[in-house]
């Protein structure tokens, strides 16, 4: 029972901030970029429930338009990922030789780094920016779903129906596509989701260390970078948005455990 409690929960979570992505507008009527220097650093009050920043700025609408930014990277960068991953993995277990061995030492090359660090890489070469956070994670993020679906398709090409369907000579590609990929795509779609707050985490790191989307954009990361001074003297600039990062993570990573357990009963 509180198993679905939180499981409910966080799918309402994760609604009501891609909701805010959409239409942040009719969350909040305060423009996020709109500076009050006269009310600088003011705490939680009736008219700011969340208090304002350094510059008088109203912390819940930047947090609220700062959703944006991080729904949209994290379920778009994951998707790309997905795509490009499984692509690539699909040819390297089908068709194996020169072609997996040559894929398989480009995956280790890039799994030899932590996945942070290389973004952290590609976006020095690349510079700062939303469509450049998206190349940088996506760098690092196909390459989780390539091995994935190598091994399962390693281990699916030899079953008797894949056999059956040479034998009437289907084409490799309808093999691959209608026959191999149905039966692996549970196993995509749970670790895309835990993808999904991988990037997240990881795009609010980014913009943290100053290579994220660029001010005035509201982002979380960045947000939490302007306030890490003031921690002392007025915390609710830093804790709020670091909470909203930790609890949309958090939903998520419980529905992705469902989306686990519903796939895989074994693992109950």
């Amino acid at each position: 029972m509180i198993k679905k409690f939180f499981l409910f929960f966080s799918f309402l979570i994760i609604l009501f901030f891609i909701f805010c992505s959409i239409f942040p507008h009719l969350i909040t009527s305060y423009n996020p970029d709109e500076q009050n220097l006269n009310e600088q650093l003011a705490p939680p009050n009736k008219k700011h429930i969340l208090g304002q920043d350094k510059l008088g700025r109203d912390i819940f609408s930047r947090i609220i338009y700062g959703s944006k930014i991080s729904i949209y990277i994290g379920f778009f960068t994951v998707f790309i990922s997905v795509i490009i991953g499984t692509i690539i993995g699909s040819i390297s277990g089908y068709f194996g030789g020169v072609v997996d061995n040559l894929i398989m030492r480009i995956t280790d090359i890039l799994l030899g780094f932590p996945g942070i660090i290389l973004a952290i890489l590609i976006m020095s070469v690349l510079g700062p920016g939303l469509n450049n956070i998206i190349i940088a994670l996506t760098l690092t993020g196909w390459v989780g779903f390539c091995r994935l679906v190598r091994g399962q398709v390693l281990s699916l090409k030899e079953r008797e129906y894949i056999v059956a369907a040479k034998v009437i000579s289907a084409s490799s590609f309808k093999i691959i596509f209608f026959h191999i990929l149905p039966n692996i795509i549970s196993i995509i779609i749970v670790k895309a989701t835990f993808d999904v707050a991988g990037v997240i985490i990881a795009e609010a790191s980014l913009s943290f260390l100053g290579l994220g989307t660029q001010p005035p954009t509201p982002s979380w990361g960045m947000m939490i970078n302007e306030s890490k001074q003031y921690i002392m003297i007025a915390p609710h600039t830093i804790i709020f948005p670091g909470l909203v990062v930790m609890i949309l993570v958090f939903a998520i990573n419980i529905v992705g455990d469902y989306l686990r357990d519903y796939f895989d009963p074994k693992s109950l």
